[in-house]
């Protein structure tokens, strides 16, 4: 069960006064649900279990339910980036799987016009070719090829720059969140960070952390954090306890918005690059199949 979904059926119990330990045990959640009936405040006995993310449990500790309502929307655009990227790349890989698998019973069927006598050397080298490509060895070369495409996926996802854009979104959202839940900043800096899977902005968030617990002021931390493009940084310079909160969703919606344009773009990529290849060895076997054919009718009888 998602750690989003477990979070806002916990937000939906305190705004309803529910017992929580009742929604905890409803969730599969028995050592914290054990917990919370000895005595435990919710918070605490959700980070004891590591059963949620830490800026979660800190909206609860500040018993907020829409700053995790908040929080959840966020983990939300997050998947639905995630998954768009995925459903984009797997299309794209299993088009060309298709092609390659087309490709290869074109070759069988061709391959005695293929090694005809009496063809050029440039003719028999590429002849050569596709026979080794479409043999058993090249075509298990191939799908561990595309295999290992598939596999690489989610780390292409992780470092990629869309997933750098919503990720910058979520940790502006989360900042302003939990900042206006009375969450300190430092805490709520450092729970954001947990959630961050791009390198660049989990680096940035942990630099930001350092600098402040070093003394230095909130804005420079969070101007130097990479969380908004470069001609919006300096805004963070004008955030201080009292203008945190207003300031991080106005940039917040900034960057949710920069992360909502780069989606699209994201299949657009992946179809490209795929459309590329499989166009070109399309057009490369259909050129030299009609050249084969070509051969043939001029053949004598």
């Amino acid at each position: 069960m998602s750690a989003r979904f477990t979070a806002a059926r916990l937000a939906a119990a305190l705004e309803g006064r529910r017992d929580p330990a009742d929604v905890l045990v409803a969730l599969a959640l028995s050592g914290p649900a054990r917990d919370v009936r000895g005595g435990a405040p919710l918070a605490d006995a959700l980070a004891r279990h590591d059963a949620l993310p830490p800026a979660y449990v800190e909206a609860l500790r500040a018993n907020d339910p829409s700053a995790v309502r908040a929080l959840c929307a966020a983990a939300a655009s997050v998947e639905r980036a995630r998954l768009r990227f995925r459903s984009a790349a797997y299309g794209a890989l299993g088009t060309l799987a298709l092609v390659w698998l087309a490709l290869g019973v074109g070759v069988r069927l061709a391959l005695p016009l293929l090694v005809a006598p009496d063809q050029p050397a440039w003719w028999q080298a590429l002849a050569a070719a596709f026979s080794a490509a479409y043999s058993p060895a090249g075509l298990a070369a191939g799908t561990a090829g595309l295999c290992l495409l598939s596999l690489a996926v989610e780390p292409i996802w992780r470092r990629s720059w869309p997933a750098r854009r919503v990720d910058r979104a979520v940790a502006c959202r989360g900042i302003a969140a939990l900042a206006r839940a009375g969450v300190p900043v430092e805490r709520a800096i450092a729970s954001t960070r947990a959630a961050a899977t791009h390198p660049a902005v989990a680096s940035g968030l942990d630099a930001a952390a350092r600098r402040i617990d070093g003394g230095g002021s909130i804005g420079d931390a969070l101007a130097e954090a990479d969380l908004v493009p470069r001609s919006l940084a300096p805004m963070w310079r004008l955030a201080d306890t009292a203008t945190l909160v207003p300031l991080a969703d106005a940039l917040a919606t900034t960057a949710e918005a920069e992360a909502a344009a780069a989606e699209p773009a994201v299949g657009r990529g992946w179809w490209l690059v795929y459309a590329v290849v499989a166009g070109a060895a399309t057009i490369a076997f259909g050129s030299t199949m009609v050249y084969a054919w070509v051969e043939v009718l001029r053949w004598p009888a």
